[in-house]
């Protein structure tokens, strides 16, 4: 057990934010849910910002009775520079960045 050594309730946090991708993500079927425009690391309960009286008009969700929003939305996804090829593991990597000329 740890001693009481303060009543304060909140303490400092030097924590940052990720910065947000407002870009809107494209699906295939055009009737398909919106795509979630923001990573998920340290963002998984969606609820918390997406519902309630202190969610922004803009993002609150007309179904918070839904609890598992990935099922439906799907994160936007960008191509990063190392773009992935099917069966290249570390040792074709390499081979498929040396110029053979």
């Amino acid at each position: 057990h740890v001693f009481h050594t303060t009543d304060d309730v909140f303490v400092p946090s030097d924590f940052v934010g990720l910065e947000q991708d407002l870009r809107v993500g494209g699906r295939l079927n055009p009737i398909s849910p919106p795509t979630i425009p923001h990573r998920l690391l340290m963002r998984e309960n969606c609820i918390a910002c997406h519902s309630g009286p202190a969610a922004r008009e803009e993002i609150r969700t007309a179904h918070p009775e839904r609890v598992r929003c990935t099922q439906c939305h799907v994160p936007v996804s960008v191509r990063s520079e190392f773009d992935s090829q099917l069966g290249a593991g570390p040792a074709s990597a390499d081979s498929a960045q040396t110029d053979p000329e």
